[in-house]
């Protein structure tokens, strides 16, 4: 089929694509459109859809609100939407680091980073809550562990992790060596983000 929808040049007759003559209703309706300037002209050397640049615009800005739908569901903590997942070990060093940090500021801020605000801590029969608390417990450990006995604390190889649970062991041994002096055993439970809600800890493990 080689006929064309177009507009006459000085009448309006108009013809659909098979040769016939349109309705009158109908043609009283293209020219309005044609005055309007919205039908597009469809020949054989123009694309099939010949859109003005701001039909062409409002569809980019459409798609670009479709695509973007997916997106915006992710969680923004990961880049492809997928919970980030907590590395035990890496925890578990984290968590010695704390109670080998020399510096009062630098303590502080490991344990405000490591633990949820009102993290609590259980061992033996004591118990500490906050970050007060947990700032002394740390604190008098490593006054007297490492400051005064000249030892240090590293996180064993091997920490687990089953859902919202890590555990790990820990040895305490001499700064310049390798002996261990003391074994102990850790119980955290962890929140979504991996800071510490509750920390039980098991001493001699």
């Amino acid at each position: 089929m080689t006929s064309e929808v177009k507009f006459a040049a000085r009448s309006h007759r108009f013809f659909d694509l098979w040769g016939h003559r349109f309705p009158r209703p109908l043609k009283r309706i293209l020219v309005a459109a044609r005055n309007c300037r919205v039908l597009f002209e469809l020949t054989p050397q123009t694309p099939r859809w010949n859109m003005p640049s701001t039909y062409h615009y409002l569809l980019g800005l459409l798609v670009s609100a479709v695509l973007a739908i997916p997106a915006l569901a992710l969680d923004p903590k990961s880049p492809n939407g997928e919970k980030k997942m907590l590395d035990p070990q890496t925890l578990a060093d984290r968590y010695v680091a704390v109670w080998n940090e020399k510096d009062d500021k630098r303590r502080r801020d490991a344990i405000a980073a490591l633990w949820v605000p009102n993290g609590q801590h259980y061992v033996a029969a004591r118990e500490v809550r906050g970050y007060e608390e947990l700032e002394k417990r740390v604190r008098g450990s490593h006054e007297k562990n490492v400051r005064d006995d000249g030892n240090r604390f590293r996180a064993a190889p091997g920490a687990r992790r089953l859902r919202d649970v890590v555990t790990f062991y820990w040895e305490m041994l001499p700064a310049n060596g390798d002996n261990v002096l003391a074994r102990g055993l850790e119980f955290l439970i962890v929140d979504d983000e991996g800071r510490i809600i509750v920390d039980y800890q098991f001493f001699p493990a």
